[in-house]
């Protein structure tokens, strides 16, 4: 049993840790455009929902609400940038610390 939960904890981190390289990825374009697409937001949105789902299923609790919350704002931004609505370039960069914040938490 132990040896399965460490193969599950391997998966869990092989694939977070490539999750949070494309995230980083993403954020690293947006700050070069200066801005958010309609596509690198739902991007970023289907990682972290991703990271969102494992992290719990792996009953990581904590990691999981901290990763809903990051979840619930780019929510909020996927529907801004829906909308057209630009972001400052003061909050762009702020939401870009955040990103790249969450995911040192990994």
């Amino acid at each position: 049993m132990q040896n399965d939960q460490r193969e599950s904890e391997d998966i869990f981190i092989t694939e977070a840790n490539q999750q949070l390289d494309s995230l980083q990825s993403i954020l690293m374009d947006v700050e070069k455009e200066g801005l958010f697409s309609t596509s690198n937001v739902a991007e970023l949105f289907r990682l972290v929902h991703t990271l969102k789902s494992s992290s719990a299923m792996m009953g990581y609790t904590n990691l999981s609400q901290t990763t809903h919350h990051f979840e619930d704002i780019l929510s909020r931004l996927r529907e801004d940038v829906g909308k057209n609505q630009p972001l400052s370039a003061e909050l762009l960069e702020q939401v870009i610390d955040l990103g790249l914040s969450f995911s040192d938490l990994y």
